[in-house]
């Protein structure tokens, strides 16, 4: 890449915005360690020690591997996270390993056939996983509505294509190998930069692997993912979740999960979404590449990418955001190689993997808009193309809203069209007027992430961008590429459209990706052909950087009772008793109460631990008691219940509540829950 300063102030610029960096952020990175203070004292002092302790071994690591380490940072860093996932969960990371070679089996097969030749190995991997992925899914969906959910059926569709396609997957073996050799080959990797950048990325590596293999206490998790998972394996198909309007919703990555739940447990489920992170950081590593970034620039925008609290938090999480990640990743390449070679081959696999996008969740949208734009350009006037494409879109894209249409009535339920269009506040009265919203934004994200962000910390964004976001007004190429244009293009249009609609974050994952690429492009040139003395700044900012996303990452992941399960003095039913306040009273259901009895649980998010997710209604409520007691009262009139999940303090209301239609029967309590048994009184004529 050519770039140079744009003037010789450029190091006086750059000296000026990192003190006043500085400034910005020290006062949030003391208030992350403070934070560790709450669980109590012996993890502040623990915190105290760990960070000057991790410094001190991240300048140790680079200045090790440039011996020679450097050359196996990709084994080491792959055979680390595969000992680590087959120590604790054997069973679910050999599942996890065959839907990985199924689906390229799959997807490389698709793309052979259409003529399609991918030119990097991360390439090669990245789009014919995500491919088959999003062929997997229709399979899913198909087997779904013909209540074929049964183990030897899924080991079917997960082994049928390993041996169909076998020859494949010696191509994904020769891609494995071809990566690691150019790795190698690259004595640029050895530099101090991509050092700091690799020793944080195997820090946060750890992180993932503990967060993605606890049993999952996410309050979305448990109350949706999970239950919608185990209800369709109860029931061996795709039977809406009785009482959940979100199971109406497109099920792509539930359905994938599915298909990992009965094959190989919950945690084969839990680490469907970490796949496609780690997938969607390759394609994002070939994406870099395709910008024209060096193999240093490139892997320093990935691990800046993955290293975002809200993002690596997102890929760790028992969710499916980076299945649609994957899939609009894809769709932007694909549009990149299409503008390179003129094939027309590169726009049906964009458009099929744009309407996977929407078989994942309506929040494609936001990335639909830019992408959608771009391809239109291409299609407009070739009328072949474009109905081939609308084919392609309708097909792929609206097979979960027909379903949704067939069972409501609406293709969108429970959203209408005219949510497209309408803003929503985080919290009522505090949306600024439009004009200065996105004049807002960067602070707001980086700042006062609370708002955008489900997360204790203020800064769910870190502050790579901060730092070097600046970078871009001191350090250019000679020509903006059209390929940068572009990208620059999906990301305004996609954060105007999110903006406007809805300020959160985890649904602006692409861009900050695309961002924290085209960033990493500007600091690796500017690193280059500064003096020693900026090279060792700019060496200490992405230290500190990636230092104070660690902070907000290990306060969304890890917790201490985490600590002793991974170290064998907890089993998974001592972890949730722990990290969860309710989960003895879900214990007490599963030893006392009928598979078959219709519960409902007040602000009780555990359903998805629940006997049968499909018989375990949710009431939440927040605010006053009297909230919560009307929302109450409003199940209780839909539904005749036979037991109640209630929190004590609000036992007395809700016995006077119930008391003319059910005779309640007080079975079990704590100090936050409480156990009814619900008779109907007689006479009631009901």
């Amino acid at each position: 890449m050519t770039s140079r300063f744009r003037s010789p102030l450029a190091a006086y610029g750059w000296w000026l915005w990192l003190a006043f960096g500085l400034y910005l952020t020290v006062g949030p990175f003391w208030w992350h360690v403070e934070y560790f203070s709450s669980p109590g004292p012996q993890y502040y002092r623990l915190i105290l020690w760990l960070l000057p302790a991790l410094a001190g071994a991240v300048l140790a690591y680079t200045v090790i591997r440039k011996r020679g380490l450097w050359r196996h940072e990709p084994l080491l860093f792959a055979a680390l996270l595969l000992a680590g996932c087959l120590l604790y969960e054997p069973r679910s990371t050999a599942v996890l390993l065959l839907m990985l070679a199924a689906s390229y089996g799959i997807g490389k097969f698709c793309l052979d056939r259409l003529g399609v030749v991918t030119h990097s190995h991360a390439e090669d991997i990245a789009l014919s996983a995500a491919v088959g992925m999003a062929f997997l899914t229709v399979s899913m969906f198909l087997l779904g509505l013909a209540d074929a959910y049964y183990a030897g059926v899924m080991w079917v569709l997960l082994a049928a294509p390993c041996l169909l396609f076998f020859g494949r997957l010696r191509d994904l073996a020769s891609a494995l190998r071809g990566a690691l050799a150019g790795w190698r080959g690259d004595a640029e990797l050895a530099r101090p930069l991509t050092g700091v950048a690799m020793a944080f990325a195997g820090v946060f590596m750890i992180c993932t692997m503990m967060f993605m293999l606890s049993p999952t206490i996410s309050a979305d998790a448990m109350l949706f993912h999970l239950a919608e998972v185990r209800h369709y394996a109860e029931v061996g198909g795709l039977e809406p979740v009785p009482a959940m309007p979100y199971s109406y919703y497109p099920q792509g990555g539930e359905v994938l999960m599915t298909l990992a739940y009965i094959t190989g447990g919950q945690m084969a489920a839990q680490m469907v979404n970490p796949l496609f992170f780690v997938l969607s950081l390759l394609l994002l590593y070939a994406l870099a590449r395709r910008l024209g970034l060096s193999r240093p620039a490139a892997v320093m925008g990935v691990v800046a990418a993955a290293t975002i609290p809200f993002l690596h938090w997102t890929g760790g999480s028992f969710k499916n955001d980076f299945m649609l990640v994957l899939y609009q990743l894809g769709a932007l390449h694909c549009f990149l190689r299409y503008r390179e070679e003129r094939a027309d081959h590169w726009i049906y696999v964009g458009v099929f993997l744009l309407a996977s996008s929407f078989g994942v969740k309506h929040t494609a949208v936001f990335g639909a808009a830019p992408l959608g734009l771009l391809y239109l350009t291409i299609v407009w006037r070739r009328p072949r193309l474009l109905a081939m494409c609308l084919l392609i879109g309708v097909t792929f894209g609206f097979y979960w809203h027909a379903r949704t249409y067939q069972l409501t009535g609406n293709p969108l339920y429970p959203r209408v069209a005219d949510d497209a269009g309408k803003t929503v506040s985080p919290r009522r009265g505090d949306r600024p007027p439009a004009h200065l919203l996105y004049l807002m934004y960067p602070w707001v994200t980086h700042f006062k992430g609370v708002q955008t962000f489900e997360s204790p910390s203020n800064n769910p964004c870190g502050i790579f961008l901060v730092l070097f976001g600046p970078l871009f007004l001191w350090v250019r190429r000679k020509k903006w590429s059209g390929t940068e244009l572009i990208c620059v293009f999906a990301v305004v249009v996609h954060l105007a459209y999110l903006g406007y609609v809805w300020l959160i974050v985890r649904y602006a994952i692409v861009p900050f990706c695309i961002l924290a690429v085209l960033t990493a492009s500007r600091l690796t040139a500017f690193y280059e052909s500064a003096g020693r003395l900026i090279k060792g700044s700019l060496l200490a900012a992405v230290a500190y950087s990636f230092l104070f996303a660690l902070l907000p990452a290990m306060i969304s992941e890890i917790n201490a009772p985490q600590l002793l399960y991974f170290a064998g003095r907890l089993d998974r039913e001592q972890y949730l008793r722990q990290t969860l306040t309710y989960y003895t009273s879900i214990e007490y259901l599963w030893a006392n109460v009928p598979q078959d009895a219709l519960i409902l649980s007040v602000n009780n998010a555990a359903r998805g631990y629940s006997p049968s997710p499909g018989r375990f209604h949710f009431a939440t409520a927040k605010g006053r008691n009297s909230d919560i007691i009307g929302t109450t009262a409003g199940y209780l009139a839909e539904r005749d219940y036979d037991y109640a999940v209630i929190p004590t303090m609000m036992n007395a209301r809700f016995q006077e509540l119930i008391a003319e239609r059910y005779q309640p029967e007080r079975e079990y309590a704590d100090d936050e829950y409480t156990v009814f048994r619900l008779r109907r009184r007689r006479g009631l004529g009901l």
